[in-house]
């Protein structure tokens, strides 16, 4: 399980690779990742949505200031990682639930 503090920077990193260990190539690709309240949720409904275009390595870094954290809801929340190729074999890699928590300080 991964934890997303409320109104502070959240910036998950993932590294992507192919079965047999080589780096997925994302020249032409949109990486995406959505985290929803509900599995079942419409992508278009996703409370934090990041987007990373035609990478030049397999490692894509998402950066959500406090901004955007501060209205998550406090509670257990589903993640994915999306794959948007250019051939249009779309795929979702990875997916894992997320707890969001109040900080320590809030505003």
């Amino acid at each position: 399980m991964q934890y997303i503090v409320r109104n502070n920077l959240y910036n998950p990193t993932f590294t992507l690779t192919n079965c047999d260990g080589s780096n997925v190539d994302l020249s032409t690709s949109t990486v995406k990742f959505i985290l929803k309240s509900n599995k079942t949720d419409s992508d278009s409904s996703a409370l934090l949505v990041g987007e990373y275009v035609n990478s030049d390595t397999n490692i894509v870094q998402f950066e959500f200031d406090a901004n955007e954290t501060r209205n998550l809801p406090v509670g257990r929340c589903i993640g994915a990682l999306k794959i948007y190729r250019a051939d249009n074999k779309n795929e979702e890699v990875w997916s894992e639930e997320y707890t969001v928590t109040e900080g320590v300080f809030n505003d």
